[in-house]
């Protein structure tokens, strides 16, 4: 029972780094994905012009 417990609590401790990973690489694709759009809108703004 008590090694249960900590297999349990081990889960636990893995899964909230594996959230706090998966929301460091999502934050990631977020800052590189607003440069990335904004350098489109310019690009086919000078397209257009």
């Amino acid at each position: 029972m008590i090694r249960l417990r900590q297999v349990v609590s081990k889960h636990a401790i893995l899964c909230k780094w594996h959230a706090m990973y998966l929301c460091h690489i999502i934050s990631r694709l977020e800052n590189i994905k607003t440069p990335m759009t904004t350098a489109l809108t310019q690009l086919r703004a000078d397209i257009l012009d």
